[in-house]
């Protein structure tokens, strides 16, 4: 966090990346000193300043419908899904201790 800080007082622009959700990012950006760009879920979601979509590359709802059923019929321990939706996630391993803590 200091080289991040050392680094926007100095000019530089801080944008952080991740495959998380929005606010698993924020968690992070919110201990930075100024507003900064978020680019979230690998890109697919990007926000401004202040949160607003500037870019958003949506799955078509029916598709993923039929994904996680298709993962489901095959009713084994190794699959699992997950679905992200604006700042929610959706997950096959809803009491998974690990789950439980990420969405936290």
């Amino acid at each position: 966090m200091d080289a991040i800080r050392k680094q926007i007082i100095a000019g530089d622009l801080f944008i952080p990346v991740s495959a998380r959700m929005p606010k698993g990012v924020m968690n992070v950006v919110d201990k930075m000193p100024n507003f900064c760009p978020i680019i979230a879920y690998n890109g697919t979601l990007v926000l401004d300043e202040m949160g607003r979509p500037l870019n958003s590359q949506f799955f078509d709802a029916a598709e993923a419908v039929k994904l996680i059923n298709e993962v489901e019929s095959l009713k084994t321990s190794d699959l699992a899904w997950d679905v992200y939706s604006d700042y929610n996630w959706f997950s096959s391993l809803n009491k998974n201790s690990l789950v439980v803590k990420e969405k936290k």
